[in-house]
Order: C-alpha cells, then structure tokens, then sequence
C-alpha cells in the first residue's frame, strides 16, 4: 500500500469547505470539533474515522476521494 498523500489529502479538505461556502470555524461546528482540528486537517493530519464521514457528506464525495485523490 502507497503512503498517504498527507498535503493533497489536507488540499482536498480545504478544497470541500471552500466549495461549500465555510470558513474554518463554521466546518468545526458542524463536524463537532474546533477550528484548530479543521486548520490542522487542512495541513495534513489525518481526521477521525467519524469526521472523514461528514466531510465526505458536506463535500458529495468519498472518503477514498478525500484520502487519496481517487475515486474506487
């Protein structure tokens, strides 16, 4: 298995809340966590299971998407 892409997948973030019209701290409250966690998302660092859930709902996508940059 190839190493997680952490920068493109923290692109990918950033590029689902600015497609829905979110700014940081606006993503936090609907995922249940802070805008520190969602910065720290858009930088590389890997959401909990539950929140790749919501973030995949609120961008229309998939989880597989939103970790690699491809769709399965």
């Amino acid at each position: 298995m190839q190493d997680l892409d952490k920068a493109g997948m923290g692109k990918r973030i950033r590029q689902i809340r600015s497609r829905a019209g979110l700014r940081q701290w606006e993503l936090a409250k609907f995922l249940g966590t802070t805008q520190s966690a969602v910065h720290k998302y858009e930088h590389g660092v890997v959401p909990e299971p539950r929140r790749l859930v919501e973030l995949a709902r609120v961008g229309q996508t998939s989880i597989e998407w939103i970790l690699t940059g491809k769709h399965w």
